[in-house]
């Protein structure tokens, strides 16, 4: 090859590779390797984004006032919107209370409070509206911080002391002491079980005790009741005792009748019995009751003065009670005037054997 034909065949390799090393496009215009969509393409997705994000939340809604979340916006917040824009926003310190769920265009939403609705800051569970900011006489049933159901409580409403239990409304079968006054009841005076004795604090049952077989006694008036007693095996049962005197009628109607009894002997009742009357005369202390088992009137006579255990006219003393101490022997018991010696009387309105059966009652050690 002659020199000038190398130089011209070099000088046009220069320049075909100057033209390839200076190129600003090495693929066609909004070409990407591997796929559609280069550089523009994303630059006008991120400019979408944006415009997204700035959206004013009240567009496309009415007029009106609306929790955030049903805008998708903030949660607790209250906004108002109109023309499409937002004019207010609240943050609710307790909550944004949705008017009507289910309906997006319900407007007119409010922060959250006892007014609105006693629910909205409650768990799921039956409560008396005092328990939860509502009308004490109300009980409610809360579910997802709204009530579902609500019901009036004529007798007023009863609030489970376990926080887990459902309140309800008060009735007997919910707590028996739940109408009445601190005290003690027989259950069956106050809507109980008989043979309950129930005692009554704050309109809540504090205690309850089983009376067993002899019962509970209600005691007339203010007067707390009380178990009926049993029968101590201790004890004399007078009225099987042999006689050593009558029965023979004496002044006032009354049948008198001696027993063999002897001095300090306890004389206790056979039966819960209602006293009458009391007092202490030439004879001794002398209680009178009525049999609250046979419904018969007797009194005891020879009692010592000093031992006046039966004293509450009215009260109804259960059986087995030590009413007092036997006497006869002693001037403040009758001796010698109108007691020969020691022993018991006992005066009946019947004849001796129809007011006091002879017989063997049981008894307890």
């Amino acid at each position: 090859m002659s020199r000038a034909v190398f130089a011209s065949v070099f000088a046009s390799l220069l320049i075909a590779c100057g033209s390839a090393a200076e190129d600003p496009e090495p693929f066609g215009p909004g070409d990407v390797e591997g796929g559609d969509g280069g550089p523009a393409t994303l630059g006008a997705d991120a400019g979408a984004d944006a415009r997204a994000d700035a959206r004013d939340v009240c567009e496309g809604r009415a007029d009106g006032t609306y929790c955030g979340e049903r805008l998708g916006g903030e949660v607790g917040a209250r906004i108002t919107c109109q023309g499409a824009k937002t004019q207010k926003r609240e943050v609710c310190a307790t909550g944004c209370f949705v008017r009507e769920p289910g309906k997006p265009e319900a407007r007119d939403d409010v922060c959250a409070n006892d007014a609105v609705d006693p629910c909205f800051n409650d768990p799921d569970g039956v409560r008396c509206g005092v328990e939860i900011g509502g009308d004490a006489k109300t009980l409610f049933t809360c579910v997802g911080k709204r009530t579902a159901k609500r019901e009036a409580c004529k007798d007023g409403c009863y609030s489970a002391s376990d926080p887990k239990a459902p309140d309800a409304c008060a009735s007997d079968a919910v707590d028996p002491c739940f109408n009445d006054a601190d005290g003690t009841y027989c259950g069956n005076a106050i809507g109980g079980p008989a043979g309950q004795l129930y005692r009554c604090a704050g309109k809540r049952t504090a205690s309850v005790e089983a009376c067993g077989a002899p019962g509970c006694i209600e005691e007339p008036g203010a007067r707390a009741d009380i178990c009926n007693g049993v029968l101590s095996c201790a004890n004399v049962q007078w009225w099987n005792v042999p006689l050593t005197y009558g029965p023979y009628m004496s002044s006032g109607g009354w049948w008198d009748t001696d027993l063999l009894v002897r001095a300090n002997t306890p004389v206790v009742l056979r039966h819960a019995s209602k006293l009458d009357k009391t007092g202490v005369y030439g004879w001794g202390y002398m209680p009178e009751f009525t049999d609250q088992a046979t419904g018969k009137r007797f009194r005891m006579l020879h009692l010592r003065p000093s031992a006046q255990n039966a004293t509450d006219v009215g009260r109804i003393y259960p059986a087995g009670f030590v009413v007092g101490i036997s006497g006869g022997d002693t001037a403040d018991t009758g001796l010698p005037r109108y007691s020969t010696g020691a022993h018991l009387c006992i005066q009946t309105l019947e004849l001796w054997r129809t007011v006091f059966p002879d017989v063997k009652d049981s008894c307890k050690p």
